[in-house]
């Protein structure tokens, strides 16, 4: 089935659904919160009741812009109300089930599971699946979504999809910057959004407290892998000395792969009794094989894991994978 037919019969589908309920990933990004604040206009302009929410609160500084961000819910677990046969459980930007609400991976029946988007290793997890991982991000495919449904684009939908493409295509500098990434991206400005107004509010620091957390990650890079892999870390003590939120490192990872030399970026972050790991790469190297040995996932360029360790013991286990998966071929210069 063509890209078209298969985008009109999912049109279709959410058509005959009276209710949509839409759910991203943890630790959402700017991807998942912008195309889930554009589907949740475009359900409401089509009269449908929806609602929408993830495992983790909606972050800054996504939630003083975006449209329904307000109607954003946290949940620790799928709601039983969902679970009727009106209803379309929307999951978006959302690899495996495991990544969003606990009890997707039960079954919704008897609602309609819906999964949409553009991560190559997804788990294909849904009674109807679209999963495109040409696109540059599912904002973009949930832009196709609505022309071939006929939606009406209205301002707070388009910014919804602005901010969920240049976010995961790092503002049109990434590799998976699509054609038609720029194509979508242009008929959003003529439909009145503005670049430089949506740019100062997605990447602005909120604070000087939130510099300093980065200066701290900053003084503490260093490099293994032959010297193309940078790394560094975050404890709970830093967030809590500062009193800054852990979405304050939203960015840092990507600035690791800026470093002369190096071709993948590693964060590790404490949380608690876990250390979440953000990984980056750039040309042809790719993490995703990383993320996926430790647990997690995501694209080649651009993926994430939790290691339920200490610390100490996740930046030991990084060094060792690194060297296993990445010293060789930097080795050899490639």
């Amino acid at each position: 089935m063509s890209k078209a037919s298969s985008l009109a019969r999912l049109a279709h589908t959410l058509a005959l659904l009276p209710r949509w309920r839409i759910l991203v990933h943890e630790k959402p990004d700017g991807d998942a919160l912008g195309g889930g604040s554009a589907l949740v206009c475009w359900g409401k302009a089509l009269d449908k009741d929806v609602s929408w929410g993830g495992p983790d609160p909606i972050s800054p500084p996504y939630d003083a812009f975006l449209s329904m961000s307000c109607e954003y819910r946290a949940y620790e677990e799928l709601p039983k109300e969902w679970l009727r046969d009106d209803t379309a459980i929307i999951v978006i930007d959302t690899s495996a089930p495991s990544r969003s609400v606990r009890g997707i991976e039960d079954g919704v029946s008897p609602a309609t599971l819906i999964n949409i988007d553009h991560h190559g290793d997804n788990t294909k997890f849904g009674d109807v699946v679209y999963v495109d991982d040409k696109a540059s991000a599912t904002s973009e495919i949930l832009w196709d979504l609505a022309e071939a449904g006929g939606w009406r684009p209205c301002i707070e939908a388009c910014i919804g999809v602005y901010t969920g493409i240049v976010t995961d295509c790092g503002h049109f500098t990434y590799a998976n910057t699509t054609p038609n990434a720029h194509r979508v991206a242009a008929r959003l400005l003529e439909l009145g959004v503005k670049p430089q107004e949506l740019d100062e509010r997605i990447n602005s620091k909120g604070s000087v407290k939130e510099l300093h957390l980065w200066g701290k990650a900053y003084s503490r890079v260093a490099l293994i892998g032959g010297g193309r892999v940078a790394f560094t870390w975050l404890s709970d003590d830093d967030f809590q000395e500062l009193g800054v939120s852990r979405y304050s490192t939203e960015g840092l990872a990507n600035e690791l792969v800026k470093v002369n030399g190096v071709d993948v970026g590693m964060l590790l972050t404490e949380e608690g009794d876990c250390v979440r790991v953000s990984f980056r790469a750039k040309g042809k190297t790719s993490v995703r094989e990383l993320a996926q040995r430790l647990g997690g996932g995501g694209h080649p360029q651009a993926a994430a894991c939790r290691l339920h360790l200490s610390l100490s013991e996740a930046i030991d286990l990084i060094k060792e994978e690194v060297e296993r998966l990445y010293a060789r071929p930097f080795a050899s210069g490639r």
